[in-house]
């Protein structure tokens, strides 16, 4: 919905954006007759022709974004590396039970964090060189769309203990299972194209529709470095 300077409350115009190669997401409402399907919390219709001007939604290559996050930080020489937690990329646990006092030894990449209030952390990146520590704090952006949780799972990737994720197939449907909080923009597009499963705020189990299930496999395993497996 959308809301004016009156407060008035009205409906986007009509309109269809790119969600797969067979299917458009239509907002607003039209005279025109087509074939439309409720997914998620949107509607979504089936192409007919071709459109060479398609845009898809951009992937995120997770080991070419750990690369980009170290190489792009702004390093200072750390003085005070007793002060954070570290995230251990090396634990079997779930991430926000993976978090400890002491430093990695033989990282030369690691996740950090300070304790602010109420529960809430800053993150920062440290590397180690020749025997000193630096920092450099993820930037607002980053933080504000919850980025710190790529960063660890690329760097459990890179530490050969990948994130899991587990699906059944069902019918028309895939149940998915996450068992991690994903970036916000992974979030979203789950959030906007399959059903919670147990309630409105489940965040971990999702009902995927057959026909968008390749796009929402290849974001898990792709942007987030998730090894994704058919439960037994």
């Amino acid at each position: 919905m959308e809301v004016d300077e009156s407060r008035n409350i009205g409906l986007p115009v009509y309109e269809k954006h790119y969600c797969t190669d067979d299917y458009d997401r239509v907002t607003g409402l039209s005279e025109e007759i087509s074939r439309l399907e409720h997914v998620g919390i949107t509607r979504i219709v089936c192409i007919e022709g071709n459109n060479e001007n398609r845009v898809s939604v951009d992937r995120i290559d997770i080991d070419e974004y750990i690369d980009w996050l170290y190489a792009g930080a702004s390093w200072t020489e750390c003085h005070n590396v007793d002060a954070f937690e570290f995230f251990n990329p090396f634990s079997k646990k779930p991430p926000y039970q993976s978090w400890t006092n002491a430093v990695p030894n033989n990282e030369k990449r690691i996740l950090a964090r300070l304790t602010l209030y109420n529960g809430l952390h800053e993150y920062h990146l440290i590397k180690k060189e020749h025997d000193k520590y630096w920092n450099s704090p993820i930037t607002t952006v980053l933080a504000e769309w919850k980025e710190e949780r790529r960063a660890l799972l690329a760097l459990r990737k890179h530490a050969g203990n990948i994130m899991q994720a587990t699906y059944n197939k069902r019918d028309t449907v895939y149940l998915l299972s996450l068992y991690c909080g994903l970036p916000l923009r992974e979030q979203a597009i789950i959030d906007t194209y399959c059903w919670p499963l147990n309630s409105m705020d489940d965040k971990y189990n999702y009902v995927v529709p057959s026909f968008i299930w390749e796009n929402i496999r290849n974001i898990i395993t792709d942007s987030l470095g998730i090894d994704l497996k058919e439960k037994n």
